[in-house]
């Protein structure tokens, strides 16, 4: 059992506990004149969870991304209340103040002081936020107490100890990114890059330096995945030098997890993942800048912004090769799903095309699973159910290095992390809508691109003819027929489909050469 006192104008007025079941309960102590909300008057003994877990949810941020931002500094669960008001309990939306044993005498020592503000100034807050004079109903310093308290006027505390300590001692503060509690009049950047980085401290310098835009626009979050090099070091160092990086430094959870903990913290209108082995090219991301401020500042913010994506070979060879979508997606205007055309087999909406609309991202629910590889493949296919809206840019702006020595891409390591493709492809099949669910164009691509994930856990099963591959390929196949017979069915009409099942020595042997046919042409290793 946990517990928290309940603090209110320099006085502990309750106590809230956290069972170890997880339920919780409130109940006040000594003498009150009135109750913290309705919901809990002063006689009504101790609360239960039905009545106390509102109360809770009613004090902590409405946004899911800012709550999730939290949780991720403080290393808890954002659907847990009480853990986040452990640590942010001193400084929440409310009047109302949690605090544990360790930080109660400070919270009462200064706690602020509650102002009643008059209905002319009430009703002259409300008027600035209808008329857009100010982005927020709180004032920098404020809190206020609960909605649905019976004080006709409100209270506010306009000072007090501010954050809670956190576990590491350091001041709480705010979560990074969230865009509630920034300074007021501050415009969200354009553009929000994620750098998941993990052990990459010889090869990162590289990739921040192309991400430099001077003026603000352009938020740089760097996540240092729990490295056990240099990277959280060199990240640090060229943030404090460079207007616009961040960096969260977090337990290692892989990549997906990485993307997760970005995601929640970024605060730009649209949202860009790019690996920390990799780049931007500085010229095409001006360009697409010039086009993203064009479109907000009318108003326009599509869901989708895709750019093109070359490989890079780590040898720095001549050779690159561009993965671009010309007349298959509306270029220079906003368009939908119904605007797409046909997309060839090497042509495919990977991470590094990209571009959400940071707000679709959330609104989506996806969470690629922690300590996973291959989690870019659920990136660019579950989100793409909520995109309405989409666009394409004809600029090279993302710079895929490939040819790294033990790279996860490399034929020779994929077919030894079988089991987490397939772990990434059932989550896809998962999240398949059923038919007429979406638009036919969107499910052809859907369809599409879950096929090309087909093809290469079945290609490198094949190709390592490994009792536990050749299972996990048969375990695939058979997911699919059992849990959605018409992808299915879908899939084995189709030409690919029909080449990966072939029978006999053909089908062992020539959907590899295929594969590696493919790769070959495409200088993809």
């Amino acid at each position: 059992m946990r517990s928290l006192f309940v603090i209110l104008d320099r006085s502990v007025v309750g106590e809230l506990i956290r069972t170890d079941g997880g339920e919780h309960r409130f109940s006040y102590v000594g003498a009150r004149t009135a109750p913290i909300s309705l919901s809990m008057p002063v006689d009504g003994g101790q609360f239960r969870h039905r009545v106390v877990d509102p109360f809770l949810e009613g004090l902590l941020p409405d946004q899911a991304s800012v709550r999730e931002a939290l949780a991720a500094r403080y290393g808890v669960s954002p659907r847990n209340p009480f853990a986040l008001l452990e640590h942010i309990g001193l400084d929440c939306a409310g009047a109302v103040r949690f605090a544990d044993a360790e930080h109660l005498t400070r919270a009462l020592d200064d706690d602020g002081e509650l102002v009643a503000l008059s209905e002319e100034e009430i009703g002259a807050r409300l008027a600035a936020l209808e008329e857009g004079r100010e982005p927020s109903w709180i004032a920098p310093g404020e809190g206020w107490s609960p909605a649905g308290s019976r004080f006709r006027p409100g209270w506010r505390r306009s000072a007090g100890a501010g954050p809670a300590a956190g576990a590491d001692g350091d001041q709480a503060g705010i979560a990074v990114g969230a865009r509630p509690w920034d300074d007021p009049g501050v415009s969200s950047p354009l553009l929000s890059v994620v750098v998941p980085a993990y052990n990459s401290a010889d090869f990162l310098l590289a990739c921040l330096e192309t991400l430099v835009v001077p003026g603000g626009e352009v938020e740089v979050v760097v996540v240092d995945d729990g490295s056990s090099d240099a990277t959280g070091e060199v990240a640090e160092g060229f943030a404090s030098a460079h207007e616009g990086f961040r960096v969260i430094r977090q337990e290692n959870k892989g990549h997906g997890g990485a993307v997760n903990t970005g995601v929640a913290a970024a605060t730009g209108t649209w949202i860009k993942v790019v690996d920390s082995d990799d780049a931007l090219d500085p010229v095409a991301l001006a360009r697409v800048l010039t086009q993203l401020r064009e479109w907000r500042d009318q108003g326009v913010e599509p869901d989708l912004v895709v750019t093109n994506f070359v490989y890079m070979r780590a040898d720095r060879r001549p050779h690159r090769h561009a993965v671009r979508y010309p007349r298959i997606l509306p270029q220079g205007r906003v368009g939908s799903w119904s605007d797409v055309g046909r997309f060839r087999p090497d042509q495919y909406l990977m991470m590094h095309a990209l571009m959400y609309r940071t707000e679709v991202l959330r609104d989506s629910g996806m969470r690629l699973p922690e300590h996973c590889f291959y989690v870019d493949n659920l990136y660019s296919f579950e989100p793409l159910i909520h995109v309405d809206s989409l666009v394409y840019i004809n600029e090279d702006l993302y710079l895929y290095t490939i040819g790294r020595e033990g790279q996860s891409v490399s034929d020779e390591v994929i077919v030894t992390r079988l089991d987490q493709h397939d772990r990434v492809n059932a989550l896809m099949l998962k999240a398949m809508p059923r038919t007429g669910e979406v638009g036919p164009e969107l499910e052809a691509y859907l369809i599409h691109i879950y096929l090309m994930s087909c093809v290469v856990i079945t290609t490198m099963a094949l190709r390592s003819n490994t009792p536990a591959n050749l299972a996990i390929k048969d375990r695939l196949w058979a997911r699919m027929e059992k849990q959605r017979p018409d992808v299915y069915t879908k899939l084995r009409r189709k030409t690919l489909g029909r080449v990966l099942h072939l029978p006999g020595r053909a089908g062992r042997t020539v959907p590899v050469l295929g594969y590696h046919v493919a790769r070959r042409v495409l200088a993809l290793n």
